[in-house]
């Protein structure tokens, strides 16, 4: 089996898990994905309406239902234990771990499984495209909402480019793992609790023995972001924790701002266009992440000057491309 997902449902079942199984699951079933979802001891109705949704879909999506289970969690392991707990079932080539604000783009599963299936060996992380992410892994989007953006993709963004440029880090909200790496790695560090930077420590970690991380151009997941993290009252204090736990243990770190990720993937970008099927294609992504850009610069006054100059010269050589 090449692929395995793994979802973990953490309360407003309804704003969250529902719509992320909604736009999965009829491509896993398509695509012969099987995904295990589990509740992280939801302290609202979540688990009720989970089991709900899974008997409804036996009852009328029957194809669908073969390709989904479900785990009830006694207490909250947070993001890394709940996704450590879930992948004990692991039985495939790459494992898909799935945050519960997501939405899959139609299609988004099988490109990714086409992704997965010719991704060097050295690759052991890979992430989609999307809307929200505190990595390169964004795009700009004219709409606010899930279906507008998705929209948005379908019509302006989803060109096949065969494109899978490295990055230092991912965003777990929605990614694949090779099995290997992550057995290598005994899953993901619960010294980080509830969540936050357990991602940026795994990358690390790959890093260190020999695992590049990427991002799968041609596969478009929306985020929603913080959809319940965000909205508990110690997250800030968590965050800053958290970030101090990861620097403890990788002191010589080096934790780029975003916008210096999107920098060096556009510098990246330019380097490899070529001069294939796929230029078009990609030097119109070069072009969106050039507006993500301006939404990421600095706000003090001398390093917007300064932050102004390199984003010139970059659109100067983009300018010199047409």
């Amino acid at each position: 089996m090449l692929l395995q997902g793994f979802l973990l449902s953490y309360k407003y079942f309804e704003t969250t898990t529902k719509q992320c199984l909604d736009s999965l699951l009829p491509q896993a079933a398509a695509c012969g994905v099987p995904i295990l979802v589990g509740d992280n001891a939801s302290q609202d109705h979540s688990p009720l309406l989970l089991s709900e949704y899974a008997d409804q879909l036996s009852r009328h999506h029957f194809e669908q239902a073969k390709y989904l289970s479900v785990r009830y969690f006694d207490q909250n392991f947070g993001y890394a234990g709940g996704m450590n707990r879930l992948a004990n079932y692991l039985d495939a080539d790459w494992l898909l771990l799935i945050g519960s604000d997501t939405v899959f783009a139609p299609g988004s599963l099988q490109r990714l499984q086409n992704i997965l299936q010719s991704a060097p060996d050295s690759v052991g992380i890979i992430g989609p495209v999307t809307n929200s992410a505190g990595t390169a892994q964004c795009l700009s989007f004219l709409s606010n909402s899930a279906k507008e953006i998705i929209q948005e993709w379908e019509t302006l963004h989803s060109a096949t480019m065969n494109w899978l440029p490295s990055l230092p880090r991912a965003d777990f909200f929605c990614v694949a793992i090779r099995r290997s790496l992550w057995q290598s790695l005994n899953g993901l560090d619960e010294a980080y609790g509830r969540g936050y930077y357990e991602d940026v420590d795994f990358c690390v970690r790959a890093k260190q023995h020999g695992f590049s991380c990427c991002i799968a151009e041609d596969c478009f997941v929306f985020h929603q972001g913080s959809a319940t993290f965000g909205k508990e009252k110690d997250t800030d204090e968590l965050i800053r924790k958290n970030k101090s736990l990861l620097l403890s243990k990788y002191p010589n770190e080096d934790l780029l701002h975003v916008r210096e990720d999107t920098y060096n993937l556009i510098k990246k970008g330019l380097s490899e266009l070529g001069a294939g099927s796929s230029y078009g294609s990609r030097l119109n992504r070069i072009k969106n992440r050039m507006r993500v850009l301006d939404m990421q610069k600095p706000k003090s006054f001398h390093k917007k000057m300064i932050w102004s100059f390199r984003r010139d010269f970059l659109s100067q050589e983009i300018d010199s491309l047409y």
